[in-house]
């Protein structure tokens, strides 16, 4: 008689789905296999546990018989006490410790159990062994007071981007307002989770420091994580579009004052031009080297039509001895600061000044980054590209609220929306409120800029004056600059 064989097709399939649903996270045969587990492991912690539980009714009976009650309460409101001093004196270091036990706690109480889960029902998975699905692992999370960064490394064969259109998803998944994807280095992305919004508050004007002038970090808001917001100027050009009511003069006051401490020195000029009469800009007058405000755009043109004489001068000079310039008294650093520029670009009526203007515009901003002359334009109601035909030469763009996703797209740049740039959901209630930027990160970061009121321009005017001015200077400073990424026909810094 011939022998059963022991491994049919039956007996293997069987096995398979045994195997299938021991491997699966929700499957009734682990639930119950990790239930086992539970209730034979549990008095094996406790019992490991036993000795610190000793050690800790111990320590609190001899602080009762030594030092009574009072003692004993005090022993317990010790670490609370010895915790508040700590966050009034360090209170950064005391933050960045309560970051990451926020981050491990959430990390193993929220996001480490659902991970799995949640990947696999958002198309972020890929099939495994016996049918099962590999979740992107989740390597930490950092907690911030108002949002949860999941740092998390890629599948083979994902981008940024998969999780980027998935970003909805996350967010609803775990009850998150809104998610946020960025890079930061190959092979990871972080998904940035927001719970709760630390913009909703006006920012007071923040105190300057006139020892402390960083032209390339100026403090000028915080981001929805709760940290300052520095923005680059020096080497660069910032362009700021909203819509009326989105806080323009937030933005453009809050940069003015981070320059301020450094203008009596004359290590760096602004130079105004504001096509309103003045509206914006002249409550500050005494920090403007260089100001102009006219119903007519003659003056306004020949001050930025100086401008890029003053760039082709200082390239000229450098040529050949350095690709960069470092302000200084003799040769400063000069933020041109132009109010409502589509007036100037597109909405005059006299054709040879609109291009005059335009053409000086241009060079500026191809030339102007490496000769220390940077530009920071403002543009209200209107970004489309007939209006600013230059948008791209901005290194740096801000979109406040705007009316739809389209301008958004307009200022930012079509990918900038996906990647949760909607400038168009700011509430009115919210003005200062926006989306930076940079060219080289394709995340936009979500900002408030300060609160400056009328009297902290004037403030700030009366204390930082520009200095009366001097006799032209045919001087330059030589700096030797080994960047091999600069752009030498341009001088653009890489």
């Amino acid at each position: 008689m011939t022998p059963r064989p022991v491994l049919t097709p039956k007996t293997i399939n069987t096995f398979a789905t045994f195997v299938q649903n021991l491997l699966d996270h929700d499957s009734l045969i682990r639930r119950l296999l990790r239930g086992l587990g539970w209730v034979t492991l549990t008095p094996l912690i406790m019992l490991r546990k036993l000795p610190q539980v000793f050690a800790a009714g111990a320590l609190l009976l001899l602080a009762y018989s030594i030092l009574g009650t009072g003692g004993l309460v005090l022993l317990l409101v010790l670490p609370l006490i010895t915790w508040v001093m700590w966050r009034l004196a360090h209170p950064d270091s005391a933050e960045q410790v309560a970051a990451y036990v926020r981050g491990r706690w959430r990390y193993r109480r929220i996001y480490r159990k659902h991970w799995p889960t949640i990947a696999a029902a958002c198309g972020l998975s890929i099939p495994g062994a016996f049918g099962r699905q590999v979740a992107p692992e989740l390597i930490g999370v950092t907690a911030y007071p108002a949002a949860d960064a999941l740092h998390v490394r890629l599948l083979a064969g994902q981008s940024p981007a998969d999780y980027a259109d998935r970003a909805d998803a996350l967010a609803h998944a775990f009850g998150a307002s809104q998610v946020r994807v960025r890079s930061d280095q190959p092979g990871t992305v972080t998904l940035l989770f927001s719970t709760g919004d630390m913009l909703t508050d006006p920012i007071p004007a923040m105190t300057l420091d006139a020892q402390d002038v960083d032209f390339e970090a100026l403090p000028v808001g915080f981001t929805e994580d709760g940290s300052p917001y520095r923005l680059r100027l020096l080497y660069s050009h910032v362009l700021t579009a909203g819509a009326t009511g989105s806080g323009k003069g937030s933005a453009l006051w809050s940069t003015v004052r981070a320059l301020a401490p450094a203008v009596p020195s004359g290590v760096v000029e602004l130079w105004g031009a504001d096509p309103k009469g003045g509206i914006e800009l002249a409550m500050g007058r005494a920090l403007f080297s260089r100001f102009t405000a006219d119903d007519e755009p003659g003056d306004m043109v020949q001050l930025v039509t100086e401008a890029a004489d003053l760039v082709r001068a200082r390239s000229k000079r450098l040529r050949g001895h350095s690709r960069k310039h470092v302000p200084t008294a003799d040769e400063p650093f000069v933020v041109l600061i132009i109010d409502e520029l589509a007036y100037l670009t597109d909405y005059q009526d006299d054709i040879k000044l609109k291009h005059q203007f335009n053409k000086a515009l241009k060079v500026i901003l191809s030339q102007g980054r490496a000769a220390g002359i940077s530009v920071l334009a403002f543009v209200v109601q209107d970004p489309r590209k007939s209006v600013v035909d230059a948008h791209n030469l901005f290194p740096a763009k801000i979109a406040l609220r705007l009316d739809t996703a389209s301008e958004v797209e307009m200022v930012l740049g079509k990918d900038a929306w996906e990647h949760g740039a909607h400038a168009e959901a700011i509430p009115e209630s919210l003005p200062g409120t926006g989306y930076v930027l940079v060219d080289g990160d394709p995340t936009p970061v979500r900002i408030r800029f300060t609160w400056v009121t009328d009297d902290d321009i004037r403030a700030t005017a009366r204390d930082y004056p520009a200095p009366p001015p001097a006799p032209p200077r045919h001087g330059f400073t030589v700096v030797t600059d080994t960047d091999d990424q600069d752009d030498d026909t341009t001088g653009e810094v890489a």
